[in-house]
This record gives structure tokens, sequence and C-alpha cells, in this order.
């Protein structure tokens, strides 16, 4: 690589990691690891996607919920929001052993040291290898540490000029019981706590580590001392989760099983070290822009990281990390549905990396559509599945436990948006449609059709429900729920327009598909309201929180396509970002809901206005390591900044939708350019059922664009206010440049 690459595809940092925040992560899809090298005694924090308190729901509709439910709507339909929202206090969930995702434990590496001079770290973003080194006395020590999917394992090695003295232990609320056995330790940890569940139920796990040494090892109880100029530790965990509720969990003994034959084969081969230059999944190179590129790239490396197709679950809040903040809040460190889980995954698909997504379909068929099921039965009495706001590693599908974030059906179907996008990303797999797409879609659809209700001038609408998470004014008092949420319209219509187009791939045409084409068409659009914004809800009452942080209203706008630039909708939508924003102290600034707003202005057209939401979740939100913490948030029970992964995986996303966009059956370049990013390249990034293989610019009028694609297709490329149709070839590949645009309107053939 170029010096220019090196520059930005690592972190580097002059002092230990202190905290979390300010360490690196690692991780291969199952575990992770926070390491900060500190020189004399480092803790590592370890965690597990699966590693899960509580147990699965037992009851799936509270006593009246099914009526109270038919009140509310009736009371809504009438105009009576307070009475409605009364009525919805026998309707919400019951949260019983819901649970949480709980840190493992910390690996705890001691040394006696000196003091450490010259000492610099760093994390490479294509290898994933972390590295430390420095200065004790008249020795230099140099420590490296990664995560490994194949054999699925932490390795951290040490190397210095002077003999070593290490010794290496476990320690954590979680950690049950030690053990050494042949030379390994063995810890078993149980997922118990008592915010959550009832602190007797939870996932099971088993870990080891192995040391190897060039010099002398000896097995303590509860550690391992190793001496020697190079020492280099291997830890493995395994769980008892099973993605699927027909799948019997694996015994302690095959646990162990597993785990030991994992450290041994990693004691006996030679560690390998990965190729930077073939590693590099994508490229996004913007000229004098080192710090956007490299966020980019950090983005993509966590999703990477937290995410593989054979992952057991898709990422929860913090991925496949735990800062041990997060789970304690009442929040829980879980899967939010109403925004937080999808922008986890958003950049999968632009990234090219769509088939890590497989962890979130296996997850939806597996557990939430059969919780799902109980839950439109016994809560709303209806055909189908749904999914509400939360939900855990066993499925929760019940409405939030609490009337201020229920109902809302909605994110379930929100959720299906995910898939209806990979489905039209991957139109040639038929087997994806046939086997995995439609098996989702349906029970959601099923549901949807039954939900909806006449509410007068040709037009449906479900509801009572919220628009997440903010309320409106009612008769002196905060109320949430309301008939026909723009965001609840927006969500069904993307679901039941997707699903129709999903059937005809597969040349399925009968009443269902025609139902459902025919309720989205009877969706309410966008209102207008007499501000100029874009209604919320289908009246005119104040929004309780005028600077709410949620804007889940705008999802036309991102991630759907009914509002478009040029149009009144626009320029409402325009207005109601304004709103939430000025002043700019009184917006709840969020690293999730900055990126939010980038991708709004960023639809808009509005580079400028985009960018500067960037720059603001890195200059407000940015952590040493780069990590975009959630501050925290006043009169909430979060009294420090809590890390999420959305915002680093947002913030990719949202540069990405800066320089492509690819509406149904288009390709727009450039549509979101700041003036500063005059010059750039990126490579490999999806574009809809097309690959850009490379798309380099420098303005104001040269471009070169490289196009991938099943031959035949015909994108309408948009740049600079031209239009092409590109018919790509047999090869299913085509370039184009600036001379292709300059007649516009032309055909290329």
């Amino acid at each position: 690589m170029t010096k220019m690459e090196q520059s930005w595809t690592q972190v580097r940092l002059d002092i230990p990691g202190a905290g979390f925040s300010d360490s690196f992560l690692l991780g291969n899809g199952f575990f992770g690891a926070s390491v900060g090298f500190q020189p004399a005694t480092e803790r590592v924090l370890l965690s597990h996607t699966a590693f899960w308190s509580g147990s699965a729901p037992e009851t799936h509709g509270r006593r009246g919920a099914v009526p109270a439910f038919q009140k509310a709507r009736k009371l809504s339909l009438q105009g009576d929001h307070g009475g409605a929202y009364d009525a919805l206090k026998d309707f919400i969930g019951e949260k019983e052993n819901y649970g949480t995702n709980l840190p493992v434990g910390c690996l705890v590496m001691e040394q006696q040291l000196p003091a450490a001079e010259a000492y610099c770290r760093g994390l490479n973003l294509i290898t994933g290898e972390a590295w430390c080194a420095f200065t004790h006395g008249g020795a230099r020590q140099t420590r490296t540490a990664r995560c490994l999917e194949h054999p699925r394992v932490l390795e951290i090695e040490f190397r210095d000029t002077e003999r070593m003295q290490i010794t290496f232990s476990l320690e954590g609320e979680c950690i049950t019981g030690r053990k050494e056995r042949e030379g390994f330790l063995l810890f078993e940890a149980k997922a118990l706590e008592t915010v959550h569940s009832d602190g007797e139920k939870g996932i099971s796990l088993l870990g080891g580590l192995a040391v190897s040494a060039d010099g002398s090892l000896e097995t303590g109880p509860g550690c391992i001392h190793a001496e020697g100029h190079a020492i280099r530790l291997y830890l493995s965990m395994e769980t008892d989760y099973t993605p699927g509720t027909d799948e019997l969990p694996p015994t302690r003994a095959a646990m162990e099983n597993t785990v030991l034959k994992t450290l041994q084969e990693c004691l006996r081969r030679e560690p390998e070290k990965g190729n930077a230059a073939d590693l590099l999944p994508i490229r996004v190179e913007l000229e004098g822009e080192e710090r956007i590129n490299r966020q980019v790239l950090f983005g993509h490396y966590l999703l990477r990281s937290a995410l593989t197709r054979e992952s057991p679950l898709p990422p929860n809040l913090q991925g496949v990390w735990n800062d041990g903040e997060a789970c304690r809040l009442g929040w829980t460190n879980d899967f939010h549905l109403d925004v937080n889980t999808q922008m986890n995954l958003w950049c999968a698909e632009t990234l090219g990396d769509g088939d890590r997504l497989v962890p979130l379909f296996r997850f939806m068929l597996q557990r939430l559509i059969p919780e799902g099921r109980k839950t439109a039965r016994g809560y709303y009495g209806l055909p189908g599945a749904v999914a509400e706001l939360s939900t855990n590693c066993f499925g929760y599908a019940a409405p939030y436990w609490g009337r201020p974030l229920a109902p809302c059906p909605a994110c379930g179907f929100w959720l299906c948006g995910m898939v209806v996008r990979h489905a039209l990303c991957h139109q040639e797999d038929l087997d994806f449609l046939r086997k995995t797409a439609l098996p989702i879609l349906e029970p959601y659809v099923r549901f949807a059709l039954a939900y909806v209700t006449d509410i007068g001038g040709g037009q449906l609408a479900g509801g009572p429900a919220i628009s997440p998470e903010n309320g409106f004014l009612s008769g002196g008092r905060t109320v949430y729920a309301s008939m026909g949420t723009l965001f609840e319209n927006e969500q069904m219509r993307i679901l039941l327009e997707g699903y129709a187009k999903v059937c005809r791939l597969l040349g399925i045409e009968n009443d269902m598909v025609r139902q459902a084409e025919e309720t989205a068409r009877r969706l309410p659009r966008a209102r207008i309201g007499s501000r100029g914004e874009i209604g919320e809800y289908a009246h005119e009452l104040p929004s309780a929180v005028p600077h709410h942080r949620h804007m889940s209203h705008l999802s036309g706008l991102y991630p759907g396509w009914s509002i478009r630039p040029g149009t009144p909708e626009a320029d409402a939508a325009e207005r109601t970002i304004w709103e939430r924003i000025e002043p700019e102290e009184a917006f709840e600034s969020t690293p999730w809901a900055r990126v939010m707003l980038a991708l709004y202005e960023a639809r808009l057209g509005h580079g400028e206005q985009a960018l500067a939401h960037l720059e603001a979740m890195m200059d407000c939100h940015g952590s040493p390591s780069m990590l975009l913490m959630h501050p925290a948030i006043p009169g909430t029970e979060n009294p420090r900044p809590v890390w999420e992964l959305d915002g680093n995986t947002g913030f990719a996303e949202a540069v990405l939708e800066m320089l492509v966009q690819a509406p149904e059956g288009k390709i727009l370049l450039l549509p979101a350019l700041p003036e500063c990013w005059r010059k750039g390249r990126i490579c490999g990034i999806q574009a809809g059922p097309w690959r850009l293989k490379e798309l380099s610019w420098e303005m104001p009028g040269r471009i070169r664009l490289i196009l991938q694609g099943q031959p035949g297709t015909a994108p309408e490329i948009h740049w600079n206010g031209q239009v092409v149709a590109c018919m790509l070839p047999e090869s299913g590949e085509r370039t184009l440049d600036e001379k292709h645009f300059q007649c516009g309107g032309t055909e290329e053939k």
C-alpha cells in the first residue's frame, strides 16, 4: 500500500486505553474483545453475542389485550386520543424473563514492568490486527492481538528483547468456575442478572485459554504463568444457545470438547499473517478527507468483526462487544427494531456484504416469526406475525412493557424492509427469494392486511400505534398512540409493495399479491402540515418534544423513496428537519440520530448539510479509538456516554448515500457531493442490483464509471443533470465517462 493508504487504514494512538471507549474492538462474529494495551496489567473485556440472561417468553397475550386494542381503535377513530391511550393500559407487553446481553468477564494479563516509554498502539482496519509497542528500561516489547474466525479464537502475542514473566487469569461476575486441564485453563460462565430477568435463567458458556512460550509454562490454581521472549495466548468460547427452538443445545461436554479441539489446533500451527492489499473489501478515497475515509472504513471493519454468515445472531446494540453499561440500563442491550438494528446493518448491502445478513434472516425465520405469530393472535386477535419495538435472542415479539413505546407493529414491517432490499439487490437468486424472502414476508403481510381498517375517503390505515419514540399533546397531556401514523404507513407500504415485487420475480400471481398492492395504494401518503412540515400524525396536534431525536415520520425519505427531491413533500421534509435542529443546542443529538439527519439530507441532495452532520458526529461524539458514543441524556438513567454500534456503521452508510443512490431502475452518481469532495474514488459499492466496480471523479467535469450487473439490464445513470440509459453487454460490464453524459438524454446502446 502507499504511504497515504497506510495512514487512513490504521488508527494510531500514543497512550494506552483507559476504558472501553478508548480501547480497540476485536471480533469474529461470535465473540469480541476490547483491548487497551495497558503495559503492566491489562484487562481484556470479553463478550459473546449469544451470552444472554433470561429465557423464552411463556405468555403471548395479556388478559384483555385484544378487546383493549379494539376499544382503543374505536376511540382513536372518534378523535378521543386520551381515551384511546387510557384503553391501551391493558395492551402493553409482559417483560417476563426478558434478559439482556451480558459481558462474559475479563482476561487479566499481569507482568512486572518499569515505566513504559515511547509508547504507541494501533489498529489495522483491513487485517483486523491491533498492536502496541513500547520500551521499558533498556528493553522493547511489542504485542499483537486479533480475533480470528477460523479457528474461532482471540490470539494475543507478546515479544520482548528481555525475558518476560506474565500471569494469565480470568475474573468476572458471570464466571462460575475455573479448572486446569493438561496445560489449559478452562472456565464456565452463566449469564445471570436481576435487572432484566430473575437471576436464575440464562445462557451457559464454556471457554478456555492456552499459552505457548519459548521459555517455561506453569499452570496454577486459576492461572497460567509463562516466561520467555515470545509468549502467545489463545482464547476460545462456546455457548449453548441455538438459533432455532427445534435444536437441542450442546452439552457441557460437547462445548468443552470444541474449545479444547480449537485451542489444540492453534498450539500446533504457525500464526498466519494476512495480505493487507488482498483483504481491503471496498475503497472510499476522498482526496484530502483522511478522517472521513478512515471513519467509513472503521464502520465496515466493525460490521465485519460483528457479523459473519455463521454468526448465531445479528448484532445487538453493541454488536459482539459489551461495555457492561448498556446491559444495566432500562433500554437494555438488546435489539431495538425502531431504527438501531436496521442501522447496524444497512451498510452491509451497500458495501457488497449482503451475505452477512444471513443471521438476521435466520433469526427472523426461526425465532422472531414463531413468537410473532403468537403475539399477533394473543394481542391483536389477528392472523400472521408481528414484531414490536424490542426483541431479544429468544425472539420476544410482544408489545413493549411500557405504554409510551407500544403498540408499534411497524417495527416488524421495517425489519422486513431489510429482506425486501436484499431480495431486490439479488433478484437473480431465486433460491433466496423462494426459501427465505417469501417465508419471512408472508406472515407479516397477512398481519398487515388484517390489521388495516377503512378510515374514509377510500383510505386504509392501522393503529392506534406510536411514532417512535415521540408523543403529542392532547387534552393537556402527552399521548403516544394514534391512528395512521406516517411512520407506520410508510413501513407498511414498503412491506406490501416489496412482497408483491418478490412474488412477481417468482412468477406468483394470486389474490394475496393483488390485495397487498391494493392496500399499499390506499395507505395515506405524506401530509404537509399547517407550518409546511411533514405531518407525523394524521392530525395537527403539537409534538410533545419538538426537538426529539427520533424523526421516524421521514422514513419515506430514507430508507424509502416516496419523498423525492424537487417535490412539495421534499420541501416539507426540509422544513421538518429545520424545526427539529433549530436551535442546534435543543436537538437531542446522538450518533444514530445524526446519521439519520445525514441520510435525509443526502436524499434531498444537500451535500453540505449532510457533511455538517457527519463532522458533528466525529467532533461531538467521537472517542480516541473512533467509537461514536451515545451521550448521557438529561433526565434519564444513563449518567455517562454509552457506545452503540449503529453510529459507526450508520456513518459509513451516510457517506456512501452521498456518493451513490439507487432508486428502482436508476443509479444516481454523486447526488449529494459537498464542495470539498472534489476528487475521489470508490470501488466495490452495491447500487441496487448493480455493482460499481469503480467510480472516480474530479470536479467540475470528469467522471469514470465501471458498472457490473446482469447482461441485458439497463439502469438509468444520472450525473450532473444528465441521464444515460446504460445497457450492459454480454460480459456484464460497461465503462462510462463524462463524454457519455454530454448529450443529455442520449441513450447508449
